[in-house]
């Protein structure tokens, strides 16, 4: 993401699109194909690097979307990606469990392919916004960040909430997979559906930033956030409060994040890529803490330590925002040409 989103900002992303949604084809066959574990982590590595489409997509829809609906329209992007990444571990489970592995990774690169071209015919052409060097491109990933404060201050809440939501999931695996319920791999996968409702409060959140109210929803999610850790504190024997908790985190979290990418986006018309590059890459690292502080805290103290420190992520959270509502986090105006192409 780092070093591939950026490119959407000076290249056509008609064509940019398609091909690394073919290259990722490509990847998604070999791996289907490889004979061997080696041959299969490179593979597996290609993919990794070139599954940045949804990435370039979002900033995308920003570009295309009026000012008066980009919210609603940033939102419907983000909560198709969500659709994908809840419905795709369910369905590659079955069928995985039905058909092999092998399987899942043949289909994964037909739809690929298909997507390649239906998107290659639905993107308009677009000129793009800025010309640099590659080298200039990436360096002003990091200029627009330290420019703008209200960025600065958006990428940390952005990042707090991958990271409780990351740790909340994680641990969850751990809770359904022992006692009292020992729940199998497939039983697991379903509780992500009922994360689905998140793609609802994705198209609703994108309406309450258009309609001025980007800042105080924030702070309503992540109230609605704490609310589902102290739920999900007394969910440890109960399936229906974990199913409650989770849909309560999945709103919250979902809401906030999208929220966040629709204020991002409002600071520049040149860097949307870039911006969505920095948010993606704060995501990132903070959903690779919150797993890695479930799996730390988990042999520690269970249940009970992970919805603590969820707890305590949320209250973080909170102050940062309250702090910030009035002053940081407020988008005041774009960023300047100059702003996001970095030095000239």
């Amino acid at each position: 993401m780092l070093l591939l989103v950026p490119l959407g900002d000076v290249l056509d992303r008609r064509r940019f699109v398609p091909v690394m949604l073919l290259t990722s084809a490509a990847a998604l066959l070999l791996c289907a194909l490889a004979p061997s574990i080696g041959v299969l982590l490179l593979a597996l590595g290609v993919l990794g690097v070139t599954t940045i489409s949804g990435q370039v997509l979002t900033p995308l829809a920003g570009d295309l979307a009026g000012a008066a609906h980009r919210g609603r329209i940033v939102g419907a992007v983000g909560s198709g990606t969500l659709t994908g990444i809840l419905a795709s571990r369910t369905i590659s489970g079955f069928v995985a469990g039905a058909a092999g592995w092998r399987t899942i990774f043949a289909l994964a690169a037909v739809v690929a392919v298909l997507l390649a071209v239906l998107l290659y015919r639905a993107i308009p052409p677009l000129t793009p916004r800025t010309r640099m060097p590659y080298p200039q491109l990436i360096a002003s990933v990091g200029a627009v960040i330290m420019r703008e404060r209200a960025a600065r201050w958006t990428l940390v809440l952005a990042a707090t909430g991958f990271a409780t939501f990351s740790l909340f999931w994680t641990a969850l695996a751990f809770l359904l997979s022992g006692p009292p319920f020992r729940y199998p791999v497939a039983v697991i996968g379903l509780f992500g559906l009922a994360g689905l409702a998140g793609v609802l409060s994705g198209l609703h959140g994108g309406r309450l930033h258009d309609r001025g109210w980007s800042l105080p929803a924030t702070g309503a999610a992540w109230v609605l956030a704490l609310g589902a850790f102290v739920v999900a504190a007394f969910a440890g024997r109960s399936v229906v409060l974990i199913l409650i908790a989770i849909v309560m985190i999945d709103v919250a979290l979902q809401t906030q994040a999208l929220l966040n990418r629709a204020r991002l986006f409002a600071l520049s018309h040149e860097a949307r890529s870039r911006l969505n590059t920095a948010l993606a890459t704060g995501n990132f690292i903070g959903a690779a803490i919150g797993s890695a502080a479930a799996t730390t805290l988990w042999p520690a103290g269970g249940w009970t330590a992970v919805t603590i420190t969820g707890t305590a992520l949320c209250c973080f959270a909170l102050t940062v925002w309250a702090l910030g509502r009035r002053g940081p986090l407020v988008i005041r105006f774009a960023v300047t040409d100059r702003a996001a192409n970095g030095p000239q």
